[in-house]
C-alpha cells in the first residue's frame, strides 16, 4: 500500500499537467479543406452558439469589434441593425456570464477554451495575410474576455475548397488594400498585376455553403434559463452574414443558393461589385445574382407566417464606417 500512493500522486500531477499543456497550445478544431475528417471527429467551432455573425471578408477585424465593443465606435450605422438581430449590448454580455461553462480540467479534452456555451459567436474570413497578426490579437483579447470571437486567417470563401494566390490591390506594400480577393487581374479591376509572382501568397479556399451547412447548422445548441425565454419561449437563433469579398460574390451566392445554405442564413448584408468587374459576361451574371437575391428576399417577406418555411432578408447595409482607424484593441474587458 505504501507504494501506491507517490504512483497515484505521480499520475495526478501528469494528468494536471498534460491538462494545462493542451490548453496552452494553439488549436483550431475546424481546418480547412478537411471539413469531412475534422466533422467525423466531432468538432464543430460553433458548438453551442445561440446566435451567429459570419464576418465573410474581415479585413482589419473592425466589424466583430463594432459587435462585441460597440462603444468604441459609436457612429457606426451596423450598431442598431446588431441590436435588432442579437439584443442590446448589455443583455448580450450579461446573458453570455450567465451561460453555463464546462468544468476546467474538461476543456483540455475540447482543445479550446470554448467548450461552454455563448450567446453570440462570430466567425471572421480573410485571405490577406498582412492583417493576420492585427485578427488573431483580436481573437485572443475577446476570447479572453469570454466572447467567442475566430478568425479563419489567410482564408477565402469560395464554391470551392483548395488552395489559391491572393491578388492584393498594393502588391508588395502593407497598405489598408481595400481590394484584396482571390480574382485575378484579368477579371476584376481590383486586382493589380504584379509583373513578379513571388508577390502573390497562396491562401486557402474555403467553400462557404459547405462551412453554412456543415457547421453554423450543425452546431449544437445551448441551453438557455427560463428567465431568458420570452414567455417560456427562448429568443430564436439568428444567422447574420455580411459578405464583401471584392468580386467572388458572383461565385459565392449561387453556390450558396443551389446548395441550400442559405436557409439557414436569416439576415444577409453583400457588398456588389459589380462595377469592378472587367469581363461582360461576369458583369451580367453578378447583376442576375444580384436581382435574384433581392427578388427571393421579397418573395419570402411577402409570405404569412404560417407559409414561411424559410427565413431570409437581404438588408441594404454597407457600413464602411471607422475602415481606417486608431481605436487601440486593451486588454481590458467591459
Amino acid at each position: 500500500m505504501a507504494m501506491r500512493e507517490p504512483t497515484s500522486l505521480l499520475i495526478i500531477t501528469f494528468f494536471i499537467f498534460w491538462c494545462f499543456v493542451k490548453m496552452l497550445t494553439p488549436y483550431h478544431p475546424f481546418h480547412m479543406p478537411e471539413m469531412t475528417s475534422s466533422q467525423k471527429r466531432g468538432q464543430n467551432i460553433l458548438d453551442g452558439c445561440h446566435h451567429v455573425y459570419l464576418d465573410v471578408g474581415s479585413n482589419i477585424g473592425v466589424q466583430i469589434r463594432k459587435l462585441f465593443e460597440p462603444e468604441k465606435f459609436p457612429n457606426a450605422g451596423i450598431h442598431s441593425f446588431f441590436q435588432k438581430s442579437f439584443g442590446s449590448i448589455e443583455k448580450r454580455r450579461k446573458w453570455q456570464k450567465e451561460l453555463p461553462r464546462d468544468h476546467f480540467f474538461l476543456l483540455s479534452f475540447c482543445g479550446t477554451f470554448f467548450c461552454g456555451d455563448s450567446y453570440v459567436c462570430a466567425v471572421g474570413f480573410e485571405p490577406n495575410s498582412d492583417f493576420t497578426e492585427g485578427l488573431k490579437a483580436i481573437e485572443r483579447v475577446h476570447r479572453g474576455c469570454g466572447s467567442h470571437v475566430t478568425f479563419l486567417t489567410e482564408t477565402a470563401v469560395s464554391n470551392r475548397n483548395g488552395w489559391t494566390k491572393f491578388y492584393s490591390d498594393s502588391p508588395g506594400s502593407k497598405g489598408s488594400q481595400l481590394g484584396g480577393g482571390v480574382i485575378p487581374p484579368e477579371l476584376s479591376a481590383f486586382a493589380v498585376d504584379a509583373k513578379d509572382d513571388t508577390l502573390y501568397k497562396q491562401v486557402k479556399l474555403i467553400r462557404l455553403s459547405e462551412f453554412v451547412n456543415n457547421v453554423v447548422a450543425k452546431r449544437r445548441m445551448p441551453i438557455l434559463a427560463p428567465h431568458m425565454r420570452i414567455g417560456g419561449v427562448a429568443p430564436p437563433p439568428r444567422v447574420v452574414m455580411k459578405m464583401d469579398i471584392e468580386g467572388s460574390e458572383v461565385d459565392v451566392v449561387p453556390d450558396m443558393a443551389i446548395s441550400g445554405s442559405l436557409q439557414h442564413i436569416n439576415f444577409m448584408m453583400v457588398e456588389w461589385h459589380i462595377r469592378m468587374e472587367k469581363v461582360e459576361e461576369r458583369k451580367n451574371r453578378a447583376e442576375h445574382i444580384h436581382q435574384m437575391t433581392y427578388r427571393l428576399s421579397e418573395y419570402l417577406a411577402s409570405l404569412k407566417e404560417e407559409e414561411r418555411t424559410h427565413n431570409l432578408s437581404i438588408i441594404d447595409m454597407d457600413d464602411e464606417t471607422y475602415f481606417t482607424h486608431d481605436i487601440k484593441l486593451e486588454e481590458k474587458c467591459p
